[in-house]
């Protein structure tokens, strides 16, 4: 089972700590498999996704899934059935379980087409912020993403770095500044001899909407089930916060994870932070200052874990689809998801 640590409990655990204690949550067949680590006030989570079947870069498969549309408070008012591609990558285990068996870590990425999407949010969407105009039109071409964000089990994989704060190798990987995300990318395109990089912003928004034009990709406002989120305890009088295993809520209509929280911070991007979007690029690149500054700033995306709950949706501003922060690329951190061009 993976490792349970609360906030008050977390502490920096070796990867050999780590990794004996998570073997289970690993199948025979190197899948991440595992429950979504629920408690007496995190219910009615949806079951975790079904892992896919390892299928080489070359030779892409498809999956069937369902997405969900939401109403004006959240309840599910249709079901869809969806279609997507991906390829998966099996990365090394880590060399220093060498007296164990351990199975090789997958990395699902799925594809997402070309397309069209207006970037931005518009000025009449709750809680949206000056930095999220103007809205402008951009054209992202075809690459692929990871299914879910980097997981614990998938950063040991690669990087000599232990997790500072571990849950369990089926979690998102926490705290990364963006120099060790850079690094991890390299590795990835060393190891697979493909081109890893962080998304672009407008990828990130363009792959998180999905062809939607609301709030949130299930709708105007989202579901539980398509968003993390966190509860006031009513004994403690406290806010329970948490992160769940990846997938444990549902995909967007591209077929990707949790693009709407489940991080404890938020998610790294390649651009440069600028206050909004007048002259931002619209080929879907980063947007990229040519002098750095003293202190630059990059951009992070997807909100954090902490989302007050209600009976059946999550009004949270900082998990809209155009929400957007800033992070000081020294010492900021956050979690990442990888990207591979076409």
């Amino acid at each position: 089972m993976p490792i349970p640590l609360n906030d008050s409990k977390r502490s920096g655990l070796s990867r050999r700590q780590f990794m004996v204690g998570g073997l289970s949550s690993l199948s025979a067949g190197g899948m991440i498999l595992g429950g979504c680590g629920r408690s007496t006030t995190q219910a009615h989570l949806p079951s975790v996704a079904t892992p896919l079947s390892p299928v080489a870069f070359d030779s892409m498969a498809s999956f069937e899934f369902e997405t969900v549309t939401t109403g004006e408070r959240g309840q599910i008012v249709r079901k869809t059935s969806k279609k997507a591609r991906y390829f998966t990558e099996l990365l090394e285990p880590s060399k220093f379980l060498g007296i164990f068996e351990q199975p090789k870590v997958p990395l699902e990425m799925i594809e997402i087409p070309a397309g069209e999407f207006l970037m931005g949010s518009p000025n009449n969407e709750p809680k949206r912020d000056r930095s999220e105009g103007p809205q402008h039109r951009v054209k992202v071409p075809r690459f692929f993403m990871g299914r879910f964000e980097v997981t614990e089990a998938q950063w040991l994989s690669l990087m000599d770095h232990d997790v500072l704060f571990p849950k369990g190798p089926n979690f998102p990987v926490g705290s990364i500044t963006w120099g060790r995300a850079q690094e991890f990318c390299r590795k990835l395109s060393q190891q697979t001899g493909r081109n890893y990089r962080l998304p672009s912003e407008a990828e990130w928004e363009y792959a998180c909407r999905a062809g939607t034009t609301t709030a949130f990709y299930d709708g105007p406002t989202a579901n539980r089930s398509i968003a993390s989120h966190a509860k006031f305890a009513e004994k403690a009088n406290k806010l329970d916060r948490y992160t769940a295993p990846v997938g444990c809520f549902r995909a967007n209509a591209f077929g990707l994870h949790d693009l709407h929280g489940n991080a404890w911070e938020w998610e790294w991007c390649a651009d440069d932070w600028h206050d909004d979007y007048k002259g931002a690029p619209t080929d879907g690149s980063a947007w990229v200052n040519p002098v750095a500054a003293e202190v630059p700033l990059h951009v992070v995306r997807g909100g954090t874990d902490t989302i007050v709950e209600t009976e059946t949706w999550v009004p949270s501003w900082e998990v809209r689809s155009a929400a957007r922060t800033k992070r000081q690329l020294s010492v900021g951190s956050a979690c990442f998801r990888v990207v591979c061009s076409a």
